[in-house]
């Protein structure tokens, strides 16, 4: 929905039009960059948790791969590292 036919209909999808009707435009395009930019830093926070846990089990099996003894559970926990590697890389 274009952000004109927005201002105009008044319908954003929250609670904000309903109490601010009588709000001008400019009033109207703050609420809705505030509520974007609300929205967008949920989004980055999401992002930041989900890459903070993929390091630190990228860092566990790391160590298990420094830590093994035997040649089969290091290629094991190799083949581990390059899982969660990949995982990584996907949520970039």
């Amino acid at each position: 929905m274009k952000l004109g036919r927005l201002l105009r209909t008044g319908r954003c999808g929250e609670t904000f039009c309903a109490a601010e009707s009588e709000a001008g435009p400019r009033e109207r395009v703050r609420a809705l960059v505030a509520m974007a930019n609300r929205k967008l830093q949920t989004d980055i926070d999401r992002a930041l948790k989900a890459v903070q846990q993929g390091v630190e089990l990228f860092d566990e099996i790391h160590e298990k791969v420094a830590s093994s003894d035997t040649q089969a559970k290091k290629e094991k926990a190799e083949m581990e590292l390059k899982n969660q590697i990949k995982k990584l890389q996907q949520t970039r």
